[in-house]
Protein backbone atom coordinates (compact mmCIF):
# COMPACT_ATOMS: atom_id res chain seq x y z
CA UNK A 1 0.00 0.00 0.00
CA UNK A 2 2.91 2.14 0.92
CA UNK A 3 4.09 1.94 -2.79
CA UNK A 4 0.64 2.58 -4.20
CA UNK A 5 0.92 5.86 -1.88
CA UNK A 6 4.01 7.32 -3.29
CA UNK A 7 2.83 7.01 -6.86
CA UNK A 8 -0.42 8.55 -5.60
CA UNK A 9 1.70 11.67 -4.04
CA UNK A 10 3.63 11.91 -7.16
CA UNK A 11 0.13 12.03 -9.05
CA UNK A 12 0.58 8.71 -11.03
CA UNK A 13 -3.27 7.18 -10.08
CA UNK A 14 -2.81 5.03 -12.40
CA UNK A 15 0.00 3.58 -11.41
CA UNK A 16 -1.05 3.15 -8.08
CA UNK A 17 -4.23 1.66 -9.07
CA UNK A 18 -2.29 -1.06 -10.56
CA UNK A 19 -0.09 -2.10 -7.63
CA UNK A 20 -3.26 -1.65 -5.41
CA UNK A 21 -5.31 -4.02 -7.77
CA UNK A 22 -2.34 -6.90 -7.83
CA UNK A 23 -2.74 -6.44 -4.10
CA UNK A 24 -6.54 -6.74 -4.48
CA UNK A 25 -5.97 -9.79 -6.48
CA UNK A 26 -3.84 -12.17 -3.66
CA UNK A 27 -7.87 -11.91 -1.86
CA UNK A 28 -10.91 -13.30 -2.17
CA UNK A 29 -12.94 -9.32 -2.22
CA UNK A 30 -12.31 -5.97 -1.39
CA UNK A 31 -13.19 -4.63 1.91
CA UNK A 32 -14.56 -1.65 2.70
CA UNK A 33 -11.00 -0.20 3.41
CA UNK A 34 -10.05 -0.91 0.73
CA UNK A 35 -12.84 0.70 -1.77
CA UNK A 36 -12.31 3.67 0.04
CA UNK A 37 -8.26 3.65 0.06
CA UNK A 38 -9.25 3.68 -4.20
CA UNK A 39 -11.93 6.06 -3.65
CA UNK A 40 -9.78 8.43 -1.97
CA UNK A 41 -6.71 7.84 -4.76
CA UNK A 42 -9.69 8.64 -7.50
CA UNK A 43 -11.15 11.87 -5.28
CA UNK A 44 -7.42 12.66 -4.97
CA UNK A 45 -6.41 13.59 -8.82
CA UNK A 46 -10.20 14.57 -9.69
CA UNK A 47 -11.65 11.68 -11.32
CA UNK A 48 -14.88 12.18 -9.39
CA UNK A 49 -17.09 9.18 -10.97
CA UNK A 50 -14.62 6.47 -10.64
CA UNK A 51 -14.21 7.85 -6.81
CA UNK A 52 -17.71 7.90 -6.36
CA UNK A 53 -18.02 4.73 -7.36
CA UNK A 54 -15.90 2.92 -4.97
CA UNK A 55 -17.38 5.15 -1.98
CA UNK A 56 -21.17 3.55 -3.18
CA UNK A 57 -19.30 0.21 -2.87
CA UNK A 58 -18.44 0.37 0.92
CA UNK A 59 -21.08 -1.22 2.42
CA UNK A 60 -20.71 0.28 5.86
CA UNK A 61 -20.24 4.21 6.07
CA UNK A 62 -21.40 4.79 9.71
CA UNK A 63 -17.94 4.93 11.51
CA UNK A 64 -15.11 7.30 11.15
CA UNK A 65 -13.78 6.04 7.93
CA UNK A 66 -18.02 6.22 6.10
CA UNK A 67 -17.84 9.80 7.44
CA UNK A 68 -15.08 10.18 5.55
CA UNK A 69 -16.18 8.41 2.80
CA UNK A 70 -19.38 10.07 2.86
CA UNK A 71 -18.02 13.70 2.76
CA UNK A 72 -15.67 12.53 -0.04
CA UNK A 73 -19.02 10.99 -1.89
CA UNK A 74 -20.44 14.02 -1.80
CA UNK A 75 -17.97 16.48 -3.22
CA UNK A 76 -17.58 13.86 -5.88
CA UNK A 77 -21.41 13.67 -6.65
CA UNK A 78 -21.44 17.53 -6.64
CA UNK A 79 -19.01 17.80 -9.05
CA UNK A 80 -20.77 14.89 -11.63
CA UNK A 81 -23.44 17.15 -11.03
CA UNK A 82 -25.25 14.85 -8.98
CA UNK A 83 -26.84 17.16 -6.45
CA UNK A 84 -29.47 15.57 -5.05
CA UNK A 85 -26.85 12.83 -4.40
CA UNK A 86 -24.56 15.09 -2.98
CA UNK A 87 -27.64 16.25 -0.66
CA UNK A 88 -27.47 13.31 0.74
CA UNK A 89 -24.04 12.11 0.90
CA UNK A 90 -23.39 15.39 3.09
CA UNK A 91 -26.02 15.29 5.47
CA UNK A 92 -25.03 11.54 6.38
CA UNK A 93 -21.15 13.01 7.32
CA UNK A 94 -22.71 15.83 8.79
CA UNK A 95 -25.08 14.11 11.26
CA UNK A 96 -21.75 11.98 12.21
CA UNK A 97 -19.21 13.38 15.04
CA UNK A 98 -16.19 11.14 15.00
CA UNK A 99 -14.24 14.39 12.72
CA UNK A 100 -15.61 17.51 13.76
CA UNK A 101 -13.82 19.61 10.89
CA UNK A 102 -15.75 17.22 8.62
CA UNK A 103 -19.05 17.37 10.58
CA UNK A 104 -18.96 21.67 10.35
CA UNK A 105 -18.24 21.80 6.78
CA UNK A 106 -20.22 18.96 5.55
CA UNK A 107 -22.97 20.31 7.71
CA UNK A 108 -22.53 24.18 5.83
CA UNK A 109 -22.46 22.04 2.35
CA UNK A 110 -26.31 20.25 3.17
CA UNK A 111 -27.57 23.55 4.12
CA UNK A 112 -26.33 25.02 1.19
CA UNK A 113 -27.85 22.25 -1.02
CA UNK A 114 -30.82 22.19 0.84
CA UNK A 115 -31.54 25.73 0.15
CA UNK A 116 -30.64 25.51 -3.06
CA UNK A 117 -32.69 22.44 -4.02
CA UNK A 118 -35.68 23.10 -1.78
CA UNK A 119 -35.60 26.52 -0.65
CA UNK A 120 -34.97 25.24 2.77
CA UNK A 121 -33.30 27.29 5.06
CA UNK A 122 -34.16 25.67 8.10
CA UNK A 123 -31.07 23.64 7.96
CA UNK A 124 -28.82 26.84 7.79
CA UNK A 125 -30.56 28.05 10.60
CA UNK A 126 -29.76 25.19 12.90
CA UNK A 127 -26.25 25.09 11.18
CA UNK A 128 -25.88 29.03 12.77
CA UNK A 129 -27.56 27.88 16.01
CA UNK A 130 -24.71 24.65 16.38
CA UNK A 131 -22.08 27.05 15.02
CA UNK A 132 -22.67 30.73 15.77
CA UNK A 133 -19.86 32.49 14.27
CA UNK A 134 -20.65 36.36 13.59
CA UNK A 135 -18.66 36.46 10.43
CA UNK A 136 -19.76 33.04 9.10
CA UNK A 137 -23.28 33.90 9.87
CA UNK A 138 -23.14 37.54 7.77
CA UNK A 139 -21.89 34.97 5.04
CA UNK A 140 -24.61 32.89 5.38
CA UNK A 141 -27.03 35.61 4.93
CA UNK A 142 -25.88 37.05 2.48
CA UNK A 143 -25.95 33.96 0.47
CA UNK A 144 -29.50 33.65 0.94
CA UNK A 145 -30.13 37.17 0.45
CA UNK A 146 -29.13 36.87 -2.78
CA UNK A 147 -30.11 33.85 -3.82
CA UNK A 148 -33.68 35.22 -2.95
CA UNK A 149 -32.66 38.64 -5.07
CA UNK A 150 -32.05 36.52 -7.56
CA UNK A 151 -35.32 34.88 -7.61
CA UNK A 152 -37.07 37.83 -7.36
CA UNK A 153 -38.07 37.59 -3.82
CA UNK A 154 -37.23 41.10 -2.86
CA UNK A 155 -39.45 40.57 1.02
CA UNK A 156 -37.44 37.36 1.63
CA UNK A 157 -33.92 38.79 0.19
CA UNK A 158 -34.73 42.34 2.64
CA UNK A 159 -35.12 40.10 5.43
CA UNK A 160 -31.93 38.10 5.03
CA UNK A 161 -30.24 41.56 4.79
CA UNK A 162 -31.43 42.62 7.82
CA UNK A 163 -29.55 39.81 9.71
CA UNK A 164 -26.34 40.61 8.74
CA UNK A 165 -24.39 42.97 11.28
CA UNK A 166 -22.21 44.84 9.19
CA UNK A 167 -22.87 44.89 5.12
CA UNK A 168 -19.54 44.91 3.03
CA UNK A 169 -19.50 46.98 -0.32
CA UNK A 170 -20.89 44.14 -2.38
CA UNK A 171 -23.37 43.55 0.07
CA UNK A 172 -24.79 46.83 0.77
CA UNK A 173 -24.98 46.79 -2.91
CA UNK A 174 -27.03 44.09 -3.22
CA UNK A 175 -29.05 45.52 -0.60
CA UNK A 176 -29.78 48.46 -2.24
CA UNK A 177 -31.00 46.42 -5.44
CA UNK A 178 -33.16 44.75 -3.63
CA UNK A 179 -34.52 47.85 -2.14
CA UNK A 180 -35.09 49.56 -5.41
CA UNK A 181 -36.73 46.50 -6.97
CA UNK A 182 -38.97 45.97 -4.54
CA UNK A 183 -39.58 49.60 -4.73
CA UNK A 184 -40.61 49.42 -8.48
CA UNK A 185 -42.65 46.63 -7.39
CA UNK A 186 -44.65 48.37 -5.08
CA UNK A 187 -44.83 51.43 -7.63
CA UNK A 188 -46.26 49.12 -10.23
CA UNK A 189 -48.94 48.30 -7.34
CA UNK A 190 -49.65 51.69 -6.24
CA UNK A 191 -48.37 51.69 -3.34
CA UNK A 192 -46.23 55.30 -3.51
CA UNK A 193 -45.36 55.29 0.36
CA UNK A 194 -43.86 52.04 0.59
CA UNK A 195 -41.83 52.70 -2.62
CA UNK A 196 -40.55 55.69 -1.58
CA UNK A 197 -39.56 54.43 1.84
CA UNK A 198 -37.36 51.69 -0.48
CA UNK A 199 -36.27 53.75 -2.56
CA UNK A 200 -34.89 56.00 0.75
CA UNK A 201 -33.04 52.60 1.47
CA UNK A 202 -31.45 52.02 -1.93
CA UNK A 203 -30.41 55.68 -1.74
CA UNK A 204 -28.76 55.47 1.45
CA UNK A 205 -26.67 52.03 0.79
CA UNK A 206 -26.13 52.95 -2.85
CA UNK A 207 -23.18 54.74 -4.05
CA UNK A 208 -22.92 58.23 -3.59
CA UNK A 209 -22.27 61.03 -6.13
CA UNK A 210 -23.14 59.16 -9.42
CA UNK A 211 -25.88 58.36 -11.96
CA UNK A 212 -27.48 55.41 -9.86
CA UNK A 213 -27.61 57.89 -6.96
CA UNK A 214 -29.14 60.35 -9.30
CA UNK A 215 -31.83 58.15 -10.75
CA UNK A 216 -33.11 56.43 -7.38
CA UNK A 217 -33.45 60.22 -6.52
CA UNK A 218 -35.35 61.26 -9.42
CA UNK A 219 -37.80 58.13 -9.02
CA UNK A 220 -37.79 59.41 -5.06
CA UNK A 221 -39.31 62.67 -6.26
CA UNK A 222 -41.60 61.29 -8.96
CA UNK A 223 -43.26 58.43 -6.37
CA UNK A 224 -43.52 61.29 -3.63
CA UNK A 225 -44.96 63.40 -6.45
CA UNK A 226 -47.94 60.42 -7.35
CA UNK A 227 -48.06 60.12 -3.16
CA UNK A 228 -49.59 63.47 -3.14
CA UNK A 229 -46.97 64.39 -0.96
CA UNK A 230 -45.89 67.70 -3.29
CA UNK A 231 -43.96 69.72 -0.41
CA UNK A 232 -41.49 66.45 -0.63
CA UNK A 233 -41.39 66.10 -4.19
CA UNK A 234 -40.84 69.66 -4.78
CA UNK A 235 -37.74 69.76 -2.33
CA UNK A 236 -36.23 66.49 -4.08
CA UNK A 237 -37.29 67.85 -7.26
CA UNK A 238 -34.91 71.12 -6.77
CA UNK A 239 -32.03 69.31 -5.18
CA UNK A 240 -31.76 67.11 -8.43
CA UNK A 241 -32.05 70.30 -10.36
CA UNK A 242 -29.71 72.49 -8.18
CA UNK A 243 -26.68 69.49 -8.28
CA UNK A 244 -27.11 69.10 -12.51
CA UNK A 245 -28.79 65.84 -11.46
CA UNK A 246 -28.91 63.43 -14.87
CA UNK A 247 -27.18 65.61 -17.34
CA UNK A 248 -27.97 63.99 -20.67
CA UNK A 249 -30.76 61.97 -19.75
CA UNK A 250 -34.45 62.23 -20.99
CA UNK A 251 -34.86 62.59 -16.86
CA UNK A 252 -32.74 65.99 -16.90
CA UNK A 253 -35.90 67.41 -18.53
CA UNK A 254 -38.26 65.76 -16.65
CA UNK A 255 -36.68 67.37 -13.30
CA UNK A 256 -37.72 71.01 -14.23
CA UNK A 257 -41.33 69.10 -15.21
CA UNK A 258 -41.28 67.66 -12.09
CA UNK A 259 -40.46 70.77 -10.02
CA UNK A 260 -43.16 72.64 -11.97
CA UNK A 261 -46.12 70.07 -11.10
CA UNK A 262 -45.21 70.27 -8.13
CA UNK A 263 -45.33 73.70 -7.48
CA UNK A 264 -48.82 73.86 -9.47
CA UNK A 265 -50.32 71.25 -7.13
CA UNK A 266 -49.23 73.59 -4.29
CA UNK A 267 -51.35 76.56 -5.23
CA UNK A 268 -47.67 78.34 -6.13
CA UNK A 269 -49.32 78.85 -10.18
CA UNK A 270 -46.54 82.10 -10.52
CA UNK A 271 -43.91 79.89 -10.14
CA UNK A 272 -45.29 76.48 -11.99
CA UNK A 273 -45.91 78.89 -15.08
CA UNK A 274 -42.26 80.24 -14.30
CA UNK A 275 -40.91 76.13 -14.26
CA UNK A 276 -43.32 74.90 -17.17
CA UNK A 277 -42.05 77.35 -19.23
CA UNK A 278 -38.07 76.84 -18.48
CA UNK A 279 -39.19 73.14 -19.18
CA UNK A 280 -40.56 74.18 -22.89
CA UNK A 281 -37.75 76.42 -23.17
CA UNK A 282 -35.22 72.79 -23.04
CA UNK A 283 -37.16 70.36 -23.86
CA UNK A 284 -40.04 71.31 -25.86
CA UNK A 285 -41.03 67.73 -27.82
CA UNK A 286 -41.13 65.76 -24.39
CA UNK A 287 -44.62 66.67 -22.77
CA UNK A 288 -45.03 69.67 -24.90
CA UNK A 289 -48.42 69.49 -25.31
CA UNK A 290 -49.52 69.09 -21.39
CA UNK A 291 -46.82 71.70 -20.06
CA UNK A 292 -48.96 74.35 -22.40
CA UNK A 293 -51.96 73.37 -20.87
CA UNK A 294 -51.04 73.53 -17.44
CA UNK A 295 -49.12 76.89 -17.90
CA UNK A 296 -52.80 77.83 -19.25
CA UNK A 297 -54.36 76.55 -16.45
CA UNK A 298 -52.40 78.21 -14.02
CA UNK A 299 -53.53 81.61 -15.36
CA UNK A 300 -56.88 80.57 -15.60
CA UNK A 301 -56.69 79.77 -11.69
CA UNK A 302 -55.34 83.01 -10.74
CA UNK A 303 -58.21 84.33 -13.28
CA UNK A 304 -56.55 85.74 -16.10
CA UNK A 305 -59.05 84.97 -18.27
CA UNK A 306 -58.18 86.40 -21.58
CA UNK A 307 -54.64 85.33 -21.42
CA UNK A 308 -55.35 82.07 -20.59
CA UNK A 309 -58.31 81.82 -23.44
CA UNK A 310 -55.11 82.96 -25.94
CA UNK A 311 -53.07 80.14 -24.08
CA UNK A 312 -55.89 77.60 -24.51
CA UNK A 313 -55.98 78.32 -28.27
CA UNK A 314 -52.31 77.90 -29.27
CA UNK A 315 -51.98 74.75 -27.54
CA UNK A 316 -55.04 73.45 -29.60
CA UNK A 317 -53.85 74.88 -32.69
CA UNK A 318 -49.92 73.72 -32.01
CA UNK A 319 -51.27 70.10 -30.89
CA UNK A 320 -54.99 69.55 -32.81
CA UNK A 321 -56.13 66.18 -31.18
CA UNK A 322 -59.92 64.99 -31.82
CA UNK A 323 -60.05 63.27 -29.11
CA UNK A 324 -59.67 66.31 -26.64
CA UNK A 325 -61.81 68.77 -26.74
CA UNK A 326 -60.77 70.38 -23.47
CA UNK A 327 -58.38 73.38 -24.71
CA UNK A 328 -61.74 74.31 -26.48
CA UNK A 329 -64.16 74.29 -23.75
CA UNK A 330 -61.06 76.38 -21.39
CA UNK A 331 -60.89 78.80 -24.10
CA UNK A 332 -64.86 79.42 -24.67
CA UNK A 333 -65.37 79.44 -20.57
CA UNK A 334 -62.72 81.84 -20.37
CA UNK A 335 -63.57 84.15 -22.52
CA UNK A 336 -67.03 84.18 -21.25
CA UNK A 337 -66.25 84.50 -17.97
CA UNK A 338 -64.00 87.85 -19.88
CA UNK A 339 -67.66 88.67 -20.93
CA UNK A 340 -66.99 88.15 -24.50
CA UNK A 341 -68.89 85.73 -25.30
CA UNK A 342 -68.58 86.23 -28.79
CA UNK A 343 -65.01 85.46 -28.98
CA UNK A 344 -66.07 82.39 -26.89
CA UNK A 345 -68.80 80.99 -29.63
CA UNK A 346 -66.26 81.78 -32.53
CA UNK A 347 -63.24 79.89 -31.05
CA UNK A 348 -66.08 76.86 -30.69
CA UNK A 349 -67.58 77.13 -33.63
CA UNK A 350 -63.82 76.66 -35.43
CA UNK A 351 -62.83 74.06 -32.74
CA UNK A 352 -63.09 71.67 -36.15
CA UNK A 353 -63.79 67.99 -36.72
CA UNK A 354 -63.87 66.81 -32.38
CA UNK A 355 -64.69 63.41 -32.45
CA UNK A 356 -68.21 62.58 -31.05
CA UNK A 357 -65.90 60.55 -28.40
CA UNK A 358 -63.72 63.61 -27.84
CA UNK A 359 -63.18 64.16 -23.99
CA UNK A 360 -64.78 67.43 -22.71
CA UNK A 361 -67.29 66.84 -25.84
CA UNK A 362 -70.91 67.33 -24.21
CA UNK A 363 -69.02 70.73 -22.22
CA UNK A 364 -67.75 72.00 -25.03
CA UNK A 365 -71.14 71.58 -26.41
CA UNK A 366 -72.86 73.14 -23.07
CA UNK A 367 -70.23 75.99 -22.81
CA UNK A 368 -71.24 77.01 -26.69
CA UNK A 369 -74.97 76.63 -25.77
CA UNK A 370 -74.06 79.17 -22.82
CA UNK A 371 -72.03 81.72 -24.96
CA UNK A 372 -75.27 81.55 -27.35
CA UNK A 373 -77.66 82.55 -24.77
CA UNK A 374 -75.22 85.23 -23.53
CA UNK A 375 -75.41 86.58 -26.94
CA UNK A 376 -79.58 86.06 -27.07
CA UNK A 377 -79.54 82.95 -29.32
CA UNK A 378 -82.08 81.25 -28.48
CA UNK A 379 -82.14 78.99 -30.85
CA UNK A 380 -79.19 78.27 -31.77
CA UNK A 381 -78.26 77.78 -27.55
CA UNK A 382 -81.63 75.64 -27.40
CA UNK A 383 -79.84 73.12 -30.57
CA UNK A 384 -76.63 72.92 -28.88
CA UNK A 385 -78.51 71.74 -25.08
CA UNK A 386 -80.86 69.64 -27.11
CA UNK A 387 -77.62 67.61 -28.54
CA UNK A 388 -76.15 67.22 -25.26
CA UNK A 389 -79.66 65.70 -23.68
CA UNK A 390 -80.19 63.53 -26.96
CA UNK A 391 -76.01 61.98 -26.07
CA UNK A 392 -76.61 61.40 -22.37
CA UNK A 393 -79.89 59.80 -23.04
CA UNK A 394 -79.22 57.78 -26.02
Amino acid sequence: RLSAESYMILNEPDKAKEIYDSRLSTVKAATDKDHFFLGSMYYGVGDWQSAAEEFLAMKDRSDSLGQSANYQLAHSLFNTHNKLGALDAFKEAALASFDPEITKDAYLNYAKLSFDLNSDASVYKTYMEKYPDPDEIDHIYSYIAVAALRAKDYNAALAAFDEIEELDDTMACNYMKANFLQAMDFRNAGAWKDAAERLKMAIHFGPEENDMEELLTYYLADTQFRDGNYEASLKTYRDLYNHNALSGTREEGLIMFGMAYSYYKNGDYPMAVRWFGKFLDTSPKLYGREAQVCIADCKFLQNNYTEAAEDYIAVAQKYPLKMDAYPYYQAGLCYRLASNPARAAEVIENAGELSPKARYYDETLMELGRSYTALKRSSDARTCFNKVVERNTL
